[in-house]
């Protein structure tokens, strides 16, 4: 830990004790947010580009803030600006594998605001900054998943009676493009839960250890953690979890999960 992180961490359990205000202290690290170097890939660099919004965040949610029109816009300012520091992020192993590991605090921390981003489009948008081949893969799960689903409808109406609201074949044929829509969105958030795991799915060039194959099998239940927390992923947060399950549950995990 350095200076700048014990300084952090001393003014959140300030919070957390009751001498400093919550609103006094997010105010406070979103001003030392703003004068942060958005270039700067140095230890220093990375903790004020990452770590002090985390902080920012982790307070508000913390304490359940409630949360202003200025809130939001600077939700979405942390978010876009989060996102581009890791675009531009040098993908040598020890900057890259310091900052995925700082974004989990920003997913944990994470709130829906008005104004800013769901954790549906930021968690997208952070694949596409920091693992593109999940990018990749979750894109085409969704477009096979659309597709398939739409054959389904057209075909066999009556696989569809459970879906919420479809007593009846009637009723799945008027519900098409909200059962579709959902498939589409549950399909795109399926792997939600890798963001927690980036530094092990990034190990390319050797074969992976069995711990490490276990932190992979955990994404379901880490994805459907996270999603229960949001209103624009909450209702995807079964699929999540069961998406590594047959459909039938005899192989597969996480063991016990009814699908």
């Amino acid at each position: 830990m350095n200076k700048e992180q014990e300084e952090d961490l001393r003014y959140l359990s300030s919070v957390q004790a009751g001498f400093t205000p919550a609103r006094e202290a997010c105010d406070a690290f979103y001003k030392a947010y703003e004068n942060r170097d958005p270039n700067d890939y140095s230890v220093t660099g990375m903790n004020k580009n990452l770590d002090t919004p985390s902080s920012y965040l982790s307070i508000s949610k913390l304490m359940d803030m409630e949360l202003t029109e200025e809130d939001g816009r600077h939700y979405l300012n942390i978010e876009r600006s989060v996102l581009d520091y890791l675009h531009r992020l040098p993908k040598t192993s020890d900057i890259y594998y310091k900052c995925v590991t700082l974004l989990t605090n920003l997913l944990i921390y994470f709130r829906e605001a008005s104004g800013a981003m769901t954790m549906e489009e930021f968690c997208v948008k952070a694949f596409a900054a920091i693992h593109p081949p999940t990018y990749i893969h979750i894109n085409m799960v969704d477009k096979l998943t659309e597709c398939m689903i739409r054959h389904l409808l057209d075909t066999s109406p009556e696989l569809f009676l459970s879906f919420p609201g479809c007593g009846d074949t009637g009723k799945v044929a008027e519900s098409k493009e909200r059962i579709l829509g959902f498939a589409y969105h549950a399909a795109l958030c399926h792997d939600l839960g890798k963001l927690f795991i980036i530094d092990t799915i990034s190990m390319y060039g050797r074969n992976l250890l069995d711990d490490e194959i276990d932190m992979i099998k955990s994404h379901p239940t880490i994805g459907e953690k996270i999603a229960k927390e949001h209103a624009s992923t909450m209702e995807y947060a079964d699929v999540i979890k069961g998406h590594h399950l047959w459909y039938d549950c005899p192989k597969g995990y996480p063991a016990g999960f009814d699908t």
